[in-house]
């Protein structure tokens, strides 16, 4: 598959969301359960095709006269054709319970695997560089989807909602070896770094740039970072250590998915807090798509992240 086709599978993908063709989504997408799917708020997180699609026929039922454009794609292919990763930022026009939207930063990855002589989509993650969701673009205060037959508030009306299986926290042992090893790299580097940047001897070419690959994509706020714009969101951390506050970053596995032997998916939550010498702590939590690859080294390295703030409880 090459750069044509990923793109070509993508606005696929994104058209037959905006005619809500359900039929066409069902070639795309693996229907196994082990389909991840995240979306634009905290409730939005779904394990298995029977749950996405229960949430994407709630969905249909408040969108209408939706448009979306492909503004910026990136693509790789990895594995010899096995696996392969879409990053794609997006214009989204349309009404949603009645209420005109525009979300000129909708953000999308697809992860693609081989299956059955056909490319299907095995993980999906979209998300708005800002708080608030497709179903409703202000700050979130949405009621969990998780609740049985009970309607969703908004401020032009109601959607009805339908119970979706969220995913259940599960043992690291659950997991495919390539993934607790990728994972393992993952948790090290964050208690590293932490440590470092409260000693004050956080070096990012040391600490962080052997921890990635050199065309390694971060979607987080904005626009897409390489490794150079991630490298100056440390600045501001940085400073803030330099006048006394302390810094603190965990990280858990929620799912996990070889994709290769080489190739894994890691769906993780991270809590970063930032702690003024004086003052209550700056605490986000992140739900994050990562991507990793076993190098020439034999080492695990991130190819890609793209990440989700969420509220913290």
């Amino acid at each position: 598959m090459n750069n044509d086709e990923l793109y070509d599978l993508c606005a696929q993908f994104l058209h037959a969301y905006q005619e809500r063709d359900l039929d066409t989504l069902r070639q795309i997408f693996t229907r196994s359960e082990e389909l991840t799917a995240l979306g634009t708020h905290q409730d939005l997180h779904f394990l298995g095709w029977s749950a996405f699609e229960a949430s994407l026929v709630r969905q249909f039922s408040a969108i209408e006269d939706t448009d979306i454009q492909i503004t910026e794609f990136r693509s790789h292919v990895f594995a010899g054709g096995a696996a392969a990763c879409v990053y794609a930022t997006t214009d989204y026009r349309g009404r949603v319970s009645g209420q005109d939207v525009h979300l000129p930063g909708l953000r999308l990855t697809l992860t693609l695997e081989h299956h059955n002589h056909a490319w299907r989509i095995v993980q999906a993650h979209w998300s708005i560089p800002a708080d608030g969701s497709l179903l409703d673009p202000r700050p979130p205060t949405l009621q969990p989807e998780t609740t049985a037959n009970a309607p969703v508030s908004h401020s032009s009306g109601t959607v009805p909602t339908q119970k979706t299986q969220q995913p259940t926290p599960a043992t690291h042992d659950e997991f495919p070896g390539g993934a607790r090893a990728a994972f393992a790299v993952y948790r090290k580097m964050a208690a590293a770094v932490t440590e470092r940047l409260n000693q004050g001897t956080f070096d990012f070419a040391s600490d962080i740039a052997p921890h990635a690959d050199e065309q390694f994509i971060e979607i987080a706020d904005e626009d897409p970072l390489d490794l150079t714009q991630v490298k100056e969101t440390f600045t501001p951390v940085i400073d803030a250590i330099s006048a006394g506050a302390s810094f603190s970053w965990s990280v858990q596995l929620e799912h996990a998915r070889d994709l290769t032997s080489d190739i894994t998916l890691l769906i993780t939550n991270a809590r970063v807090s930032l702690t003024p010498s004086e003052g209550q702590p700056d605490t986000k939590r992140y739900r994050i798509t990562n991507l990793l690859t076993r190098n020439a080294s034999d080492a695990w390295v991130f190819l890609h992240q793209h990440r989700t703030e969420i509220p913290d409880e």
